[in-house]
């Protein structure tokens, strides 16, 4: 093993695979796949994260919890950010950044809901208010309260 190692420093095979695992646009200004996703994902992740832990959820009160009001606005700032990275900048890092928002936007859509799940499991439990996991995921997943108007 540490024979085909030495061949593959030697090479040059082993490092241009690693350059190869970074996989990110020369140019960005972020520099690597972990970069943009802790940019992309960190409002709605902090967001999910408060509500979820006990003694931290305390943001999201039904006495004027400030999370509330900024809960909705974790999808359309990934969706925005989206249209900016994908309509901007030169040809491949336009066509780097499709590909990386065509596999990272259904994968935060698809893990929404059982964070929902989680998140209103946590308020129910933690302050006794009513929230139904499909009620966190619609404000969480909705840039308007499309639920008032039925």
């Amino acid at each position: 093993m540490l024979r085909y190692y030495h061949a593959a420093v030697s090479s040059g095979r082993l490092t241009q695979a690693l350059g190869m695992l970074q996989n990110s646009p020369q140019g960005t200004e972020h520099s690597s796949l972990v970069g943009e996703l802790f940019v992309t994902y960190c409002l709605p992740a902090v967001l999910l994260t408060a509500a979820i832990v006990p003694g931290v959820n305390f943001v999201y009160s039904g006495h004027g919890g400030f999370a509330w009001l900024l809960l909705p606005l974790g999808t359309p700032f990934v969706l925005v950010r989206a249209l900016l990275k994908c309509t901007r900048g030169p040809e491949p890092t336009r066509a780097w950044f499709r590909r990386f928002f065509k596999l990272s936007v259904p994968v935060y859509a698809a893990l929404l809901m059982p964070l929902s799940w989680a998140a209103a499991t946590s308020i129910n439990s933690t302050f006794g208010l009513e929230v139904t996991p499909l009620q966190f995921f619609s404000v969480a997943a909705a840039p308007f309260p499309w639920w008032y108007f039925r």
